[in-house]
């Protein structure tokens, strides 16, 4: 293998431990390309502060329920609230922003925040509420409406219980308001009530009065939440509340869809009062019972350890052991075994198989440096495409070897899809990243590679592990550096840039948009627009991190196995049908037949036939 030792002259960033300090580029001649520093990963949970703690949140996988990390902080208390705050506010004065503008870590940070909110935080609660509805979804999806009420109802633990009835009042009478946000704030007084901070006379007033405010609205949403609230309140005590209740529905005041009369009639004044006042004391607790796939008891993303998490994986579970063999079904893979059940079967359960996958991409890479020449395989490749499609990490180690290999050897690896190594940089959380500026500028590599890898900056960022400034400071850096006397490069970092709307730096882009080269990858009014319009960017991202959710699509266009690996599968058989008349009886139709490759095909790391001199994977291949 290529002695990694021979890169000179590389970029080395400078930052902060959260990767959102100063950027700068140094020259340094580096001994090894390495991911991971001076990082210590054990550090003693009590020197780790708060904020750390915060940010950590969100730099988890997705799919991953960080229960550890929830768990300390909040075992923290009311030294959390702080932060907590702070992380919801910057991600509500956030929306709309460009890429990464909004913390991931703001769903957990509200969860935390839910049982030690404040009288002080109804001005943020507001802002919150107020916001358009997609952005509240893009968010907290349905931790809002879920969590919101039990918010709320401590609100009545804290100040006079007028003060905070007077609040709502003001709030559900502004028109901007989601009717289902105002049905949080209904569901907070109902919570209160049940556990003795509100009197349930207040309560019903408050509802009735709201009620008849409403009466010249038509199949209104708020007003069947109202009689949602009532159905729970209600101990048939009072006979106006019923003929409130009647009313509305005669002059088809409330939506039918949410609630009926008949529902009214067979529930109501029973005070069925189905909510619990422990809900959100215990946000780990809480948050367990969501769907996750997988469970981590760390405090950092780095190296985690991840459990699979039975309940949301209830309906893709396999048998533990039947894992061993759909594993060696795709070690075993070859470019003319494409093991498509297994690999199918793999794509659905990967939560259950992730472990067992990591261990076969590791072995194989081990297998391959032991005895190169006589290794064949594509497992190591197919393992890679199902941890993208999964979007799960690679342990740091792993990705190093990887990273370390020449390129030879990392394509008869993992193939010449180079965008997937970005990809999984990109997913795996790291303690820094100057190795990304040393393999971008090492005049060794293949130009192609290089630019591709200018994309971890953008890809990373949309995953968490890494903070807007920073990667915008990376880009600023690197397009100047690329404008300077390194245009192959130019079309990369003004694209990257241009998906974080940095609106900032709108000059050193028109400079690099003057260059005719810089159409390559994407129209320059893509460019362009995603420069100034931060939602059409996103949309943009999510576009492109959608394809390295289909391992379907990375395998078929990776070629890797030809140009359609994929058969398809019969349909299901058919019961027989009655025998039909004599003359009725259908054309036999031909047998069906099996489409397969011949015997004298090229292989894909073979001189390509057609003469051109390159390997056929990389001709021909890709126009078969």
């Amino acid at each position: 293998m290529r002695d990694l030792g021979s890169i000179l002259f590389t970029t080395k960033i400078v930052s902060d431990a959260s990767n959102s300090g100063t950027f700068q580029l140094i020259r340094t001649n580096p001994d090894m390309l390495k991911l991971t520093g001076d990082y210590q990963s054990f550090m003693p949970v009590e020197q780790i502060t708060t904020e750390q703690l915060i940010r950590n949140l969100g730099r988890f996988p997705r799919s991953v329920l960080p229960i550890g990390l929830i768990r300390e902080l909040h075992s923290r208390g009311d030294a959390i609230h702080d932060p907590l705050a702070t992380t919801v506010r910057k991600a509500v004065e956030s929306v709309g922003g460009g890429l990464g503008s909004e913390p991931n870590s703001v769903f957990f940070a509200f969860g935390l925040l839910v049982p030690i909110a404040k009288q002080e935080d109804q001005a943020l609660i507001e802002s919150l509420l107020m916001l358009p509805e997609k952005s509240i979804d893009f968010l907290l999806g349905d931790l809002l409406t879920e969590a919101m009420p039990r918010l709320v109802a401590g609100f009545f633990e804290d100040q006079n219980a007028s003060e905070v009835l007077g609040w709502i009042k003001r709030m559900v009478d502004q028109p901007e308001l989601n009717n289902l946000n105002a049905g949080s704030l209904f569901r907070g007084m109902t919570l209160a009530v049940s556990m003795g901070n509100l009197e349930r006379l207040d309560a019903l007033e408050l509802f009735v009065n709201r009620l008849e405010e409403r009466s010249d609205q038509r199949y209104d949403l708020q007003s069947a939440l109202i009689i949602g609230e009532l159905m729970d309140l209600s101990d048939g005590d009072t006979e106006s509340i019923d003929v409130a209740v009647r009313s509305s529905f005669a002059r088809e005041q409330i939506d039918t869809d949410h609630i009926r009369l008949v529902d009214w009639e067979s529930v109501g004044f029973h005070g069925l009062i189905d909510v619990n006042e422990d809900t959100w004391n215990d946000p780990a607790s809480e948050l367990s019972t969501w769907y996750f796939s997988y469970c981590s008891e760390d405090l950092d993303p780095i190296d985690a350890t991840y459990r699979v998490n039975d309940r949301s994986n209830r309906s893709s579970q396999i048998a533990e052991s039947a894992i061993p063999y759909l594993v060696d079904q795709i070690r075993q893979s070859t470019d003319d075994n494409f093991p498509q059940d297994a690999v199918e079967s793999a794509d659905v359960a990967f939560a259950n198989m992730y472990t067992a996958i990591i261990e076969m991409i590791r072995e194989e890479v081990d297998r391959y440096d032991r005895d190169s020449e006589a290794w064949v395989g594509t497992g190591a490749y197919l393992g890679l495409v199902l941890t993208i499609s999964g979007q799960m990490p690679l342990p740091t180690d792993l990705l190093q070897k990887i990273m370390q290999l020449p390129q030879d050897d990392r394509e008869a690896l993992f193939g010449d899809q180079f965008d997937l190594i970005v990809q999984a940089v990109a997913l795996t959380p790291l303690p820094q990243y100057e190795f990304v500026e040393q393999w971008i500028w090492d005049a060794n590599r293949s130009a192609a590679d290089r630019r591709e890898m200018v994309e971890v900056y953008m890809q990373a960022c949309h995953q968490g592990n890494l903070d807007r400034e920073f990667a915008i400071d990376a880009l600023v850096a690197g397009l100047r550096r690329a404008l300077d006397g390194e245009s192959m490069l130019i079309t990369s970092y003004a694209e990257q840039l241009a998906f974080f709307t940095s609106t900032s730096h709108q000059q050193i882009l028109e400079e690099a948009f003057g260059r005719e080269d810089v159409e390559y990858l994407m129209p320059l009014d893509t460019l362009r627009r995603m420069s100034q319009d931060a939602e059409f960017a996103k949309k943009q991202v999510l576009e492109r991190a959608r394809v390295y959710r289909n391992a379907k699509r990375m395998i078929t266009e990776g070629v890797m196995f030809g140009s359609n690996p994929y058969k398809e599968k019969p349909s299901r058989q058919r019961l027989p049908r009655p025998a039909l008349k004599p003359a009725l009886q259908p054309v036999a139709k031909p047998a069906a037949t099996t489409t397969t490759r011949s015997d004298d095909r090229t292989p894909r790391n073979a001189q390509c036939p057609c003469g051109s001199g390159k390997k056929y994977k990389k001709c021909c291949m890709r126009q078969g």
